[in-house]
């Protein structure tokens, strides 16, 4: 078998409305797969990175070696595009004007707040993948890659709901007070219109697009809402082996099948304390922080009853206002002092830790119909074994920083929050076109998201030039792009490019091979 050395050099700036790494990062270094969408699970590149996609694909490729660096960075969120970044400016300067109108000025007409608070929940994130050594000779190939990255995801969908909506509301209510205050001021009050405008207030207050989703909806529910902050810290490497071997199809399936394996090493830092003096036990000790691992703040707030008693108010000054006025001043003196009372807000604090080591498995196959038609499939993480923990604790803010209790012992868990698992099932067709191939694949990640499906197209002019296009729709977000290839005698070179169809972010890549 001819040996082939590879230095390969991949760069990614990818910008992707979606929140974790694993899919991203995996194509990032990666210019071809990049560039087709990720239609990679029958059609594998011509290096080490093949089995990234399926493991059974690593018997296609010839021996290659490569020795760092492969790099990719991610950036982006699931909310703010090119669109809303417009939206956002219009309404700043709106706030602005009508801050502006408090002091007497003109009243703007009013601009509705834009969507960048998903009901179910806003994330950030930042990622980065560094291809470290990768080697294949025969049916046998290893490769190590570093990974870090940090998700951010914010989950509060009654508080998103006032906030989604509250100029509205805040408007109508100034408006009502307005006119309220402006008649039980006068010589001569028209309590009639008085019950009108604390009634409209009322409505306004308790409506769905007002507080009504932070008061009781009946009696199961205490009225208590919670705002959580998770914090996903990627820290790690992955250490590959992989072999793959023709089999035989016992004359039932035609063609040529080829099964694959790998079997993954993880290494992490493990448990460390939360940087800072912010978040702190009970013996002034650092709460604790796995690398890979998982925190969850949960701000757990309940001001159904100063609600509730407000809108008692407003009922009895409805009933008589000439005897309930100065009530209805007590009241609302009351709401504010019970909106800051002791227990009225908590926090709970929970951290999953990966422990220093893990193992992983991946399994494929591929079936080679014909010379024009290969079907192939894979099932990435089929098995993940991470031992990690899970530690709960609760306490408040005491002025300083966040005081917390550990709330019973420490619980042993399988980590998977960064290795979940993974099927994917695709084809590859040479079409009678000369040099052009297409590919698409189904791909579902257990992650909490969609199936999505990955597109890709190759045209190769005499071996020299590949000119390639791709898409992603669906799953944790969807992209366009395409790129270029180029063989060079020993040198193969590949850039690939892709937009968010959302217009959240982008993707780049590029990388280069040497071989002789």
């Amino acid at each position: 078998m001819k040996r082939f050395l590879a230095l390969g050099l991949a760069l990614s700036l990818p910008l992707a409305a979606m929140p974790a790494h694993a899919n991203v990062t995996s194509m990032s270094y990666d210019a071809r797969a990049l560039s087709l969408g990720g239609s990679f699970s029958a059609w594998g590149n011509q290096d080490i990175n093949s089995p990234l996609g399926n493991p059974a694909l690593l018997s296609r490729q010839r021996g290659t070696f490569f020795f760092g660096p492969n790099l990719g960075l991610s950036l982006g969120n699931n909310a703010v595009g090119t669109g809303e970044i417009q939206g956002l400016i219009d309404y700043g300067q709106y706030l602005t004007a009508y801050q502006a109108a408090a002091g007497g000025g003109e009243v703007p007409a009013s601009v509705d707040f834009p969507n960048v608070l998903p009901s179910d929940g806003l994330r950030l994130f930042a990622g980065t993948q560094v291809g470290l050594i990768g080697l294949k000779l025969g049916n046998l190939g290893i490769r190590s890659y570093a990974r870090g990255g940090v998700e951010a995801h914010v989950t509060a969908p009654e508080v998103f709901s006032v906030m989604r909506n509250f100029d509205t509301t805040d408007r109508t209510i100034a408006s009502e007070l307005q006119k309220l205050n402006a008649n039980l001021s006068s010589n001569s009050p028209d309590f009639n219109a008085a019950v009108v405008a604390v009634g409209n207030i009322k409505t306004h207050i308790n409506s769905p697009e007002g507080f009504g989703p932070l008061m009781s909806q009946g009696a199961d529910d205490t009225g208590e809402r919670k705002v959580t902050l998770a914090i996903n810290e990627q820290a790690y490497v992955t250490t590959g082996v992989t072999y793959a071997q023709p089999i035989s199809n016992f004359g039932i399936l035609p063609g040529k099948l080829t099964a694959g394996a790998t079997v993954k090493l993880f290494n992490g830092i493990g448990t460390m304390g939360m940087p800072g003096n912010t978040l702190q036990t009970s013996n002034n000790q650092p709460v604790p922080l796995g690398v890979p691992g998982r925190v969850e703040m949960t701000t757990k707030l309940n001001i159904a009853q100063p609600l509730t008693d407000m809108n008692k108010a407003l009922d009895e000054f409805g009933a008589d206002p000439i005897n309930n006025a100065s009530k209805l001043s007590e009241a609302a003196d009351k709401f504010t002092k019970d909106m800051s009372a002791d227990g009225r807000f908590s926090t709970e604090y929970t951290s999953y830790a990966a422990g220093a080591m893990g193992t992983g498995l991946d399994l494929g196959l591929t079936l080679a119909v014909n010379d024009a038609l290969t079907v192939g499939g894979a099932v990435t993480n089929a098995v993940v074994l991470w031992p990690g923990t899970k530690t709960v604790y609760t306490g408040g803010y005491n002025g300083s920083s966040f005081q917390l209790n550990q709330q019973g012992g420490t619980e042993n868990i399988n980590f998977t929050d960064t290795e979940p698992l993974g099927l994917q099932v695709g084809a590859a067709y040479a079409t009678p076109i000369p040099g052009l191939t297409v590919a698409a694949d189904l791909q579902q990640n257990f992650d909490g998201y969609g199936p999505s499906l990955q597109v890709g197209a190759e045209e190769s002019l005499f071996n020299l030039l590949m000119l390639r296009a791709g898409g992603r729709f669906g799953g944790r977000y969807s992209f366009v792009g395409g790129g270029i290839g180029l063989n060079l005698w020993l040198t193969r070179v590949d850039l690939a490019a892709a937009v968010d169809t959302a217009g959240r972010g982008a993707n780049v890549a590029a990388s280069w091979s040497l071989g002789f």
